[in-house]
């Protein structure tokens, strides 16, 4: 795999977090595969684009905050496995709510772009 290549994917990968952070609900959308999965904290799969569109818009609505640190990508051809370490913040909640974790995302190369195929903020089980 060529660093380009692996740049290119880390790009994709700012992209999304970017447009998670400054509620840009219709660049999320185009950015997730038909096929997504996002997986709960309680490990709960929401699969679907339609699905994980309303949940993240509803992120979004609350006022999530979010950041990444200690980013990594591995590039397998037209799949590439990203870490993180994730930190979140709701402040529109009764308590504000404030998570960290290392965080996995798998994103698939199609239709000419890099897209979320597993959203993973807690990691896997």
């Amino acid at each position: 795999m060529a660093q380009a290549e692996t740049l290119v994917t880390a790009g994709a990968f700012e992209a999304l977090m970017d447009a998670l952070e400054h509620g840009q609900i219709a660049e999320l959308r185009r950015r997730l595969c038909r096929d997504v999965c996002f997986l709960t904290q309680d490990r709960t799969p929401i699969r679907g684009r339609d699905r994980v569109d309303s949940l993240l818009g509803q992120l979004v609505e609350a006022g999530l905050v979010v950041s990444t640190a200690e980013t990594s990508c591995l590039e397998l051809g037209q799949l590439a496995l990203v870490s993180a370490r994730l930190e979140m913040r709701l402040p529109a909640r009764p308590k504000v709510l404030e998570l960290a974790g290392d965080a996995l995302f798998a994103l698939a190369h199609r239709e000419g772009e890099w897209k979320l195929l597993l959203v993973a903020p807690w990691g896997l089980p």
